[in-house]
């Protein structure tokens, strides 16, 4: 389930779902700037402004069920042909 799908076409993904790790990973690369939250998201931004990353809070609904934090990052910073599915 990738909520941030589409830019021009249903192919091309501006955020990318990737593990803990990679996640952690890709924020080492650049400088954080700005952190904000907002309900169960929060947007990570670079110094121009730019969103790098976004995290998705586990939660747990109505009926007890558990679901695990999601983590996404710009697919552009993914090397090519890596498959960074979690």
């Amino acid at each position: 389930m990738n909520t941030f799908k589409t830019q021009n076409s249903a192919i091309h993904r501006v955020f990318t779902q990737v593990d803990y790790r990679r996640f952690r990973q890709h924020l080492a690369d650049f400088a954080t700037r700005t952190v904000e939250g907002k309900g169960y998201e929060t947007i990570i931004y670079d110094g121009q402004g730019d969103i790098q990353a976004i995290v998705h809070a586990a939660s747990i609904d109505n009926t007890g069920r558990c679901y695990p934090a999601e983590y996404f990052i710009r697919s552009q910073a993914l090397a090519p042909g890596l498959d960074a599915a979690a």
